[in-house]
């Protein structure tokens, strides 16, 4: 992964954390049905909401033979 793109979603925070975040996509490749599995608290929830709005997802995990249609995406927040 390139690190600019890691520079680029880092925010200032007064701690640190985590939000698990399990969704999947509609057809134009959007976010639908999101469920926080696992957090570190309402402000981190919030902050992955707006971050997994605002990313492109590709759909290279069809061409893998995945066929379940619901994803993880682990957000880290470092003080």
């Amino acid at each position: 992964m390139n690190s600019k793109y890691l520079d680029s979603v880092m925010i200032n925070h007064d701690k640190s954390g985590f939000c698990i975040l399990e969704f999947s996509l509609n057809n134009f490749k959007r976010p639908k049905n999101l469920k926080v599995v696992m957090s570190s608290g309402d402000s981190f929830n919030d902050m992955a909401f707006s971050l997994l709005q605002n990313m492109r997802i590709s759909e290279n995990r069809k061409k893998s033979g995945q066929t379940n249609n619901t994803l993880r995406l682990p957000f880290y927040f470092k003080n």
